[in-house]
């Protein structure tokens, strides 16, 4: 740019020289807007030559600084208007910079000036999940860490935090639609197997009851109200059964009118006692399909596994299934504890 300057002067130089001698040598032939027929006054001639001159400087100054200018203004523009929360910190996650998103996300920032410490920085500090409140809402971000390598000196650390409430939502609502019934609002039978070999296989010290649950004449309800109101004594029942089997206990649907219970840390007469109570409940809840009202009973069969053995769900299942049959044998709208002795083959 340097030897760009000096002949594009020397041209203005030279044309002004030129322009010069004609405004003084032929003064009359210049318009009259600027004369009128009065001697010329050189101010025009001087004003032509300041605007040549400042416009070589500035095109000088702008070839010389724009790039930089450019440079500048895209990493501030870029920044500012992302959408992920962007800080800065040094190595000690001392507060050096924030955009606008961080500093919306988290108003202390404001207050801060470079090397100041943040408080609270242990959230900061990990890289995962972060639940923040944004707008009177609770969103989910995840923050990832990038290291800033420094020749000679201390690096620091750009932390990003990238919104994936909207993704966090979807993925709950694929595993609500993979892993619970979606009639009964309870887990699925391949759900239900899957958590409940994952429970009894962590923790082998503790005792578990496995219930097998049945209504009592469901195909009588189908067939005198039709499917619909089977459809709402099931959307019934799996409210009750969630109600009485919270916490760490866990309730499936096993099939058909057929629902499935594991209840944890319990004596097989305490498992028995729950049978019975549930039943009582569904007894006395009463379902109200147009202007009808529908009384369902259900079964239960309860097979146990002590605490101190490796339980095996199939084993449970087995003798649920074995009290259950027994159960309907003596009348329904009862429990049974599986015990070999009462069996009948």
């Amino acid at each position: 740019m340097r030897f760009f300057i000096v002949p594009f002067m020397t041209a203005i130089s030279v044309q002004a020289h030129q322009l010069s001698r004609l405004f003084f040598t032929h003064r009359e032939y210049v318009s009259n807007d600027f004369t009128s027929g009065s001697p010329a006054h050189p101010g025009l001639l001087y004003f032509t030559v300041a605007v040549f001159f400042l416009a070589a400087v500035l095109i000088y100054k702008g070839r010389r600084q724009s790039p930089l200018s450019v440079e500048t203004l895209a990493r501030a523009q870029v920044v500012e208007d992302m959408k992920d929360a962007f800080i800065v910190c040094d190595s000690q996650f001392r507060f050096l910079d924030a955009n606008q998103s961080a500093r919306f996300l988290f108003p202390e920032l404001n207050a801060l000036t470079p090397g100041e410490a943040i408080k609270d920085d242990e959230r900061f500090r990990t890289r995962g999940e972060m639940q923040v409140m944004a707008g009177g809402r609770r969103r989910t971000y995840e923050v990832t860490h990038t290291h800033i390598r420094q020749k000679g000196g201390e690096g620091g650390i750009c932390i990003i935090l990238h919104d994936i409430t909207e993704r966090e939502k979807l993925l709950k609502q694929l595993y609500i639609q993979a892993a619970f019934d979606p009639l009964m609002n309870i887990y699925n039978r391949g759900a239900f197997f899957r958590l409940s070999a994952m429970m009894v296989e962590k923790e082998k010290g503790c005792s578990y009851a496995l219930l097998m649950i049945d209504v009592d004449y469901f195909k009588t309800v189908n067939d005198t109200y039709g499917h619909q109101c089977g459809d709402a004594v099931l959307k019934v029942l799996g409210r009750i059964l969630k109600e009485n089997f919270s916490g760490d206990n866990m309730v499936g649907r096993y099939g058909g009118e057929e629902m499935i219970a594991i209840l944890k840390g319990v004596s097989p007469s305490q498992a028995l006692a729950a049978a019975e109570r549930l039943c009582k409940n569904i007894e006395s809840a009463p379902v109200f399909y147009r202007n009808c009202i529908i009384r369902t009973t259900v079964s239960i069969g309860v097979g146990h596994s002590p605490a101190g053995q490796d339980h095996m769900l199939q084993d449970m299942l087995f003798e649920a299934d074995q009290a259950l049959y027994l159960a309907k044998n003596k009348g329904r709208n009862r429990a049974c504890l599986y015990q070999t002795e009462e069996v009948t083959p």
